[in-house]
């Protein structure tokens, strides 16, 4: 079982580096400047997808209605 569980890991872990790659090279000859990652003030992007703090923030306090309010931390 655990064999399955590594290849299956390692099959994900490479297609997301390779599409990764082929992001990183369609971006720069379409678009002139291509970006995999960038942290700004305002929010996170990754490959083309913008996140603000503010989304981030609402999104956790609707999330946070349904955790109990007893955490158990390790």
């Amino acid at each position: 079982m655990k064999k399955i569980v590594r290849i299956l890991l390692t099959a994900a872990l490479v297609f997301c580096i390779g599409g990764a790659v082929a992001y990183y090279n369609t971006a720069s000859f379409g678009y002139g400047s291509a970006t995999l990652f960038r942290a700004e003030k305002d929010g996170i992007q990754v490959l083309d997808f913008t996140v603000s703090y503010q989304q981030m923030k609402e999104t956790y306090e609707q999330i946070a209605q349904f955790l109990p309010d007893n955490k158990i931390t390790i």
